[in-house]
């Protein structure tokens, strides 16, 4: 291909391109403003780039971020911890924590939506913004959320409750036939915002816990 002239290969093609979809950083704290508040805005627009762009997942990762808009990026998460008791070489493992964690869950709702569609009706506005870019998210060639796959007009996919009392007994899976026997299980598929809201507040109770830790 001509453009790979101009440069070493797909991979750095891939890279620019995230770095270039990376140019509006959320902005740092405003004053008075707590860590946890700043990570959390942080964690959340980083999750809705992925969520517009999910090929950008798929950007190969060879080292720490040296892109200016990664830098930026990595820069407004930093400035959270300003102030705390996180070390120099603690600040950025906090960071690294948060970034594992918020491309590992868009992947999966990303595979989901792919699989099953957008579910029930989003239940925040923050479900609504997920929706709209499941629906039209683009990048390069397999990538993109099919339109078939976000139709309205789909079947919803039959509750995870459903499948497992036809597949598990609770002689070989008794901690998890509890669970089921709850009905807690039974909801059709929303991929709502649940799951990824309970998963970050705990990560951040993790790091609220190491910050506030007796001094050495």
């Amino acid at each position: 291909m001509s453009l790979y002239r101009y440069m070493t290969g797909k991979d750095e093609l891939l890279m620019l391109m995230l770095d270039a979809v990376m140019a509006s950083p959320p902005p740092g704290p405003a004053p008075g403003e707590g860590w946890r508040a700043v990570l959390e805005r942080w964690a959340g627009e980083y999750r809705s780039l992925y969520q517009r762009h999910p090929w950008a997942l798929d950007a190969p990762i060879s080292g720490p971020p040296l892109g200016p808009n990664q830098l930026r990026w990595l820069d407004a998460g930093l400035a959270a911890l300003a102030g705390t008791r996180a070390t120099p070489e603690e600040k950025p493992s906090v960071m690294l924590l948060l970034d594992g964690y918020v491309r590992a869950e868009t992947r999966l709702w990303v595979q989901l939506r792919r699989a099953y569609g957008p579910g029930a009706a989003p239940a925040s506005a923050t479900s609504a913004a997920a929706a709209e870019a499941a629906a039209s998210a683009a990048g390069p060639a397999g990538n993109a959320v099919p339109a078939e796959a976000v139709s309205a007009d789909a079947e919803p996919p039959p509750s995870w409750g459903s499948l497992l009392r036809q597949l598990i007994d609770r002689e070989r899976y008794p901690a998890l036939m509890e669970i089921v026997a709850t009905g807690s299980l039974d909801s059709p598929p929303d991929y709502d915002d649940t799951d990824y809201e309970f998963g970050l507040a705990r990560i951040l109770d993790g790091i609220e816990v190491f910050l506030h830790r007796p001094a050495r």
